[in-house]
């Protein structure tokens, strides 16, 4: 159960876990299942309420083991298992220079991210559903189907943000892009009044900027620790490896100095101190 993000969904318990490593090994699961129990879908298991991977007093199916990865011939897709996490992504397509549009913490798991639609840090390249060519999937009745936008075309467009709702994933092809670096970390900032009006200034300067370089994003958050109170903690990236950017120069995050975790990859995307 330590293996979600949420203390919410760990703190569900099922009467079983199931851990499947193949479609056909889904599909004996689902004829047994559908119908007669409750059951739950994970993947990385990185949404925060209680329910959406977990189920409690019933069956978990773990996707955990269908951690496939390949390359095409021509490295214009990459096809992968749900049960990956992007971090793992990452580092497997950086050996070949390559990237897909991902999710932007490297913990954070595939199948979930693209099935739910997908932010990234690659505005050009829209959602990462956008960049999915074929899906393998499970129905419920324990048919094994390959959907893409020539066949099964309604539950290809269903799939890009349809969650585990329309049957169970157990591959998905993307496009891929070539990536030769990025820059980019972690910054922390304790909340106070005027370290507080500077942070949501500046975030909201940066956003409304007429002149917006789409290579150039920053995510924020407000979080609170018992010991710290408030605290801002931003993570500003930018889509090619070059140090402290002039679009970021008036981001809530400007001076690499202050970057206490750098990251020049994805794979270290969200990394926290000590980590």
């Amino acid at each position: 159960m330590a293996a979600y993000w949420s203390t919410q969904e760990q703190s569900l318990r099922p009467a079983c876990v199931l851990t499947p490593s193949s479609a056909p090994e889904i599909s004996v699961a689902l004829k047994a299942l559908a119908g007669s129990c409750r059951f739950a879908v994970k993947s990385g298991g990185h949404i925060a309420q209680a329910g959406a991977a977990n189920i409690r007093d019933g069956v978990t199916m773990d996707l955990r083991d269908l951690n496939h990865s390949s390359i095409s011939p021509d490295r214009s897709t990459v096809t992968i298992g749900p049960g990956l996490r992007w971090g793992q992504v990452y580092t497997m397509l950086a050996a070949y220079g390559l990237a897909v549009p991902g999710g932007r913490s490297a913990e954070v798991g595939v199948g979930g991210y693209l099935l739910g639609g997908g932010s990234s840090y690659f505005i050009d390249h829209g959602f990462g559903c956008d960049n999915v060519v074929a899906y393998e999937v499970v129905l419920a009745s324990g048919a094994v189907l390959n959907v893409t936008a020539h066949a099964h075309v309604d539950l290809f467009r269903a799939l890009k943000g349809g969650s585990s709702n329309f049957g169970i994933v157990t591959s998905i092809t993307v496009r891929t892009f070539k990536l030769n670096g990025i820059w980019g970390g972690n910054t922390f900032y304790q909340a106070e009044p005027t370290v507080e009006e500077q942070q949501l200034k500046a975030f909201n300067d940066f956003a409304g900027n007429q002149e917006y370089d789409t290579n150039a994003a920053v995510q924020m958050s407000i979080s609170f620790s018992p010991s710290l109170g408030i605290v801002f903690v931003n993570q500003p990236f930018y889509a090619l490896p070059q140090v402290n950017p002039a679009a970021l120069r008036k981001s809530p995050s400007p001076e690499v100095a202050s970057i206490q975790t750098k990251a020049e990859g994805l794979n270290q995307l969200d990394r926290r101190p000590g980590k």
